[in-house]
């Protein structure tokens, strides 16, 4: 039985252009999992921008005008992705 990620087991690399890299390496599954975030959000926000941020993750989670967010979800769920908003 494989252990849990911890700092022993995952290897972090970073990129030339300061993007993150962590690696945990689970040879007993047979799938990539993928996860990604950004520095971004309210609290990055300058007074100018005020409500940028909330009016940006509103209209990612209501979709746009090709796609309502169903049509976004069923997309992403064909190719085992997965879109989410964290606030």
């Amino acid at each position: 039985m494989s252990s849990l990620p911890n700092s022993q087991n995952v290897t972090r690399v970073t990129l030339p252009n300061g993007i993150v890299i962590l690696v945990y390496e689970k040879f007993d599954a047979q799938s990539v999992v993928i996860s990604g975030s950004l520095r971004a959000g309210s609290i990055f926000e300058t007074p100018e921008q005020n409500g940028l941020a909330s009016l940006t993750a509103s209209a990612l989670t209501r979709g746009g005008l090709k796609r309502d967010f169903n049509a976004i979800n069923e997309a992403l769920e064909a190719r085992g992705s997965t879109f989410e908003v964290r606030r």
